[in-house]
């Protein structure tokens, strides 16, 4: 048994949740190159003769730091919007959706959008933290995540009624 062979076994008993990790917070298309980053990190690693340090725990840290630069590089390149909307009706992720359905609109969304939603309700941080992490005003972050909840959920639930519940 080579090297190689374990490698490929590490890989493929753990690509299905580096993607899924990925794809859920920055979309199918960013998603991709995320993982590919991570495993050509991985295999790095190997090389370096430290494969020992590889678990799944490393995978998935390693992806989320390739996340949150995406994240950063986005919000460096985005324009902060004011707008003059009312809130946004929050809206309850119900055990009935079809992930595809979910994941489907949260690729359709604008990256910074898809970041908030993602740090807010994924990731369960609060919108201060969200800000300082995007690297934005407290107030443009509350706004960006108005939006984008809006932007969700006419994509997600476009004839559904919205209920009074998070994300």
């Amino acid at each position: 048994m080579s090297e190689s062979d374990d490698f490929s076994r590490f890989v493929d008993a753990h690509l299905d949740l580096v993607y899924g990790f990925a794809a859920a917070r920055v979309g199918r298309d960013v998603a991709d190159a995320v993982v590919l980053d991570v495993f050509r990190s991985a295999r790095h690693t190997v090389d370096r003769g430290e494969g020992e340090v590889l678990s799944r725990s490393w995978l998935l840290t390693r992806a989320r730091n390739r996340i949150l630069a995406h994240w950063r590089l986005v919000a460096e390149r985005a324009e902060s919007e004011s707008s003059g909307d009312t809130p946004a009706r929050e809206v309850r992720i119900g055990t009935d959706w079809d992930a595809e359905r979910v994941l489907d609109a949260l690729d359709r969304l604008p990256a910074a959008e898809r970041a908030v939603l993602a740090l807010r309700y994924l990731e369960g941080r609060p919108v201060a933290e969200v800000a300082h992490m995007i690297d934005r005003p407290h107030a443009t972050t509350q706004q960006l995540l108005e939006k984008a909840r809006r932007a969700f959920h006419a994509l997600a639930l476009p004839t559904a009624a919205p209920t009074a519940a998070p994300v």
